[in-house]
């Protein structure tokens, strides 16, 4: 639980009009720019009563039926073969489990 205040200057910030929010997910401290892709899910529990409404737990999901498929088709498709080697394919597209 890092204190904004003292992790940005909160009126540079202000006048240069950076938008600063806390992710629900905690963690660290990530700089978005242009080039950054973020996405949000919403559902309704009783629609999606395999994915419990915890951050933790959306991760995970979002992780081995979202993110692991997409980046699998993604590598198979778009990117070259010879970009990636076997291991480094392998972690990209295998969810971990726990």
């Amino acid at each position: 639980g890092g204190k904004p205040e003292k992790l940005i200057n909160l009126p540079a910030a202000q006048q240069d009009g950076v938008l600063v929010l806390k992710r629900f997910s905690g963690g660290g401290t990530v700089v978005v720019d242009h080039d950054s892709l973020w996405t949000t899910f919403i559902g309704r529990n009783k629609v999606m009563k395999e994915v419990k409404p915890f951050p933790r737990e959306i991760m995970q999901w979002s992780a081995d039926v979202i993110f692991a498929p997409a980046f699998e088709k993604w590598i198979e498709q778009i990117a070259p073969s010879e970009t990636f080697g076997a291991a480094t394919r392998k972690s990209l597209v295998a969810p971990k489990k726990r």
